[in-house]
C-alpha cells in the first residue's frame, strides 16, 4: 500500500492495513467503511462506486434506515503471477 507524502510515496506497513467492513450507527444515519484489495487492471473508481451503491441499497432496504456514507478504501492491488512476470520483464 502506498500513500502520498511531501517526499513522494511511502510504503505503509502491513500492520496499518485494515480488513473488512466497519459500521457506525448514529442518530443521523449509518456510516460504513469498506476495505478492499482490487485486482490489477480493474478500474478502481468503477469498483468503488459499485461497492458504495450496492452497500447503501442493501442496508437501506434491509434496515429501513438512511445510510449517511459508504467509504471505500483500496488497501492494495492484487496481481496474478502472469502479470507479475510481464511487469518484471519490462
Amino acid at each position: 500500500m502506498l500513500r502520498r507524502s511531501g517526499h513522494g510515496q511511502q510504503r505503509i506497513r502491513q500492520r496499518h492495513r485494515r480488513k473488512g467492513i466497519e459500521v457506525k450507527i448514529g442518530e443521523d444515519g449509518i456510516l460504513v467503511d469498506v476495505y478492499v484489495v482490487v485486482e490489477y487492471g480493474i478500474r478502481i473508481r468503477a469498483v468503488a462506486e459499485s461497492i458504495q451503491n450496492s452497500v447503501k441499497f442493501h442496508i437501506e432496504r434491509t434496515l429501513g434506515q438512511p445510510v449517511k456514507a459508504v467509504n471505500v478504501y483500496v488497501q492494495g492491488l492484487r496481481m496474478t503471477e502472469e502479470e507479475k512476470e510481464v511487469k518484471s520483464k519490462k
